[in-house]
């Protein structure tokens, strides 16, 4: 059996508990409250708490937070000046009821209360565990660059040797983020530097394991991406807790990285009926399924559906500004797409994996409008800052970027892209041709809608002509199809 670190503060606090010795239990918890928390399941501690009389928790202390949180909804006003226990039990209420950015302000209002007692104390664990806290609650707001920030402040006091599970979590954590979002080699790196760390016997344990398969599944090789699948579903589901949405985003990138849409689609299926605890239009848990579908529709060359399911989730989090933009390019709307997308760098930079996708999104939209040559000088830019690009990488690389790349840039490899994202931009219409489609949507004729734009209808048949030309379209009927499929009526 593997060696581990005892908490020994809940064999402490569980005799207490069996002998009926109330007071001996309050001062336990009190003495040392993270270390009761890690070293009792939360349902025996719940019990443990329902058996201590009420006149016997002090205020403000960590048994009423423990007991606040575990035995049903706060209702404290988040917004007045809570006292220590309420603070905590409302930071993890908030969280558990979906509404995270609600948790990190009362996470960071806590970290700056001058009337911190030791629940909130930055010793004895309590920097590390507030540091780590944040960071899980700035993953499901979407604020990436922030959670990574809070997770290095997590590692840079050491907790006491029984809480050496939080040091492990403070590593696993970025991992995830790094997985999905940014360098898939500092994902592997923290991984390692977790495993390294001895282990307690804290129940905790089973849940950050649960958390470093997920991240270790979602930067698999392209050989082993099979064996990444059945990882990712082998995992318990309750030990993933709140971070279940990181499973929704893991294994749909896993099956459009196989290539395989249906079973990507059929993935979030399968787990949206069983999810619980958001708030639609709110945060990772709130637009996680809105983005899976909205992205499969966009494959699928059904933008007008992308459109509509895209306004069912959080604008704020960068990720879900770059999938919106994937978007646009789709639709043909370049020119605003380019703009929108050199304003996003700031946002994605701190993200390899999300500025990975800008740029190759910047790089389509710039091919779209014959801008060869600034596409070629990104992408260049993109293989020097990358030091070599990664297997996870390569379902960024819509078809059409990744053709050009290997005939225009040293050292991007042949069919290093995704066939799925064909990233055929529409057409760029003209004035003129958006004009006459529009009219062509109706039951007017040649000669009635060359009456309308007070042309010959010789110029009309010209502009027509040229129209379905972009289209790919030999008829009416099918340029009007062609045309709404990609969003352009």
């Amino acid at each position: 059996m593997e060696p581990q670190i005892e908490v020994t503060t809940g064999v402490r606090l569980l005799a207490a508990h069996d002998a009926g010795n109330a007071d001996e239990v309050v001062a336990i918890i009190t003495r040392a409250p993270l270390e009761a928390w890690f070293g009792v399941p939360p349902d025996q501690m719940r019990e443990i708490l329902r058996a201590i009389p009420p006149d016997s928790i002090p205020a403000g202390s960590a048994v009423r937070a423990f007991r606040l949180f575990l035995n049903g909804p706060v209702v404290a006003d988040s917004t007045t000046d809570l006292d220590p226990s309420e603070m905590a039990a409302s930071f993890f209420d908030a969280r558990a009821r979906g509404e995270a950015r609600d948790a990190a302000d009362v996470m960071r209002r806590a970290s700056e209360s001058p009337r911190m007692n030791a629940l909130f104390d930055e010793t004895a664990g309590m920097a590390t565990f507030q540091a780590v806290q944040l960071g899980l609650s700035q993953m499901l707001t979407g604020d990436l660059a922030e959670a990574l920030a809070s997770f290095t402040l997590a590692r840079r006091t050491p907790p006491p040797a029984p809480l050496t599970a939080l040091l492990r979590d403070a590593y696993v954590k970025p991992a995830l983020v790094h997985a999905l979002h940014g360098d898939p080699r500092t994902a592997r790196r923290k991984l390692a530097l977790a495993a390294e760390l001895p282990r307690t016997s804290s129940w905790v344990e089973h849940v950050i394991d649960a958390h470093a398969a997920l991240a270790a599944a979602a930067v698999a090789g392209d050989g082993c991406l099979d064996d990444a699948v059945e990882q990712v579903e082998r995992i318990p589901v309750p030990l993933l807790g709140e971070l279940w949405p990181y499973r929704v985003d893991v294994l749909f990138r896993l099956h459009l990285r196989r290539g395989r849409l249906d079973e990507a689609e059929a993935s979030v299926a399968r787990f949206q009926p069983a999810a619980s605890g958001f708030v639609p239009g709110q945060g990772v848990p709130g637009s996680v399924f809105a983005a899976a579908h909205a992205t499969a529709a966009l494959l699928r060359g059904d933008v007008p559906q992308a459109r509509v399911l895209l306004s069912g989730i959080d604008e704020r989090p960068a990720i879900y500004r770059v999938l919106r933009e994937a978007v646009a390019v789709g639709s043909g709307d370049s020119a605003e797409a380019i703009r929108r997308l050199i304003g996003l760098h700031a946002q994605t930079s701190p993200l390899r994996q999300l500025e990975f996708l800008r740029v190759t999104l910047l790089s389509a939209a710039l091919l779209g409008q014959g801008g060869t040559d600034d596409a070629t000088e990104l992408l260049r830019g993109l293989v020097a800052r990358s030091g070599g690009l990664d297997d996870v990488e390569r379902v960024y690389v819509p078809g059409v970027v990744a053709r050009f790349a290997h005939a225009t840039v040293e050292g991007w490899p042949e069919g290093f892209g995704n066939t799925l994202l064909r990233g055929s931009p529409a057409p760029v219409l003209t004035p003129r041709e958006r004009a006459v489609l529009e009219l062509l949507a109706t039951d007017l004729t040649r000669a009635q809608i060359a009456e309308a734009l007070f042309v010959s209808e010789n110029t009309v048949k010209s502009q027509q002509r040229t129209l379905f030309r972009k289209l790919g379209a030999t008829t009416r009927v099918q340029a009007l199809l062609t045309a709404h499929r990609l969003g352009l009526l």
